[in-house]
């Protein structure tokens, strides 16, 4: 999840950080996560307070156990 943690690994790195860009950028309070219990995916992330507060993601599983070609997983 986005935090100062998540930045400041970005930046060891060498990739580009929000706060390099955004001086005034102000970390989340709290993140709001929900897991799928039958999967163990997180479903749900949600920014609570800061600069950002409501970002986050939201996905649907749509199918478990399905068999999937094998080119989805290919690079």
């Amino acid at each position: 999840m986005f935090s100062r943690e998540s930045e400041d690994r970005e930046a060891e790195a060498g990739g580009p950080t929000l706060r390099g860009r955004d001086p005034s950028l102000r970390y989340a309070d709290a993140h709001r996560v929900r897991l799928d219990v039958g999967t163990g995916v997180c479903v749900y992330t949600e920014e609570i307070g800061g600069s950002r507060a409501g970002s986050g993601h939201d996905l649907c599983i749509e199918a478990v156990d399905e068999p999937m070609p094998d080119y989805l997983f290919r690079s």
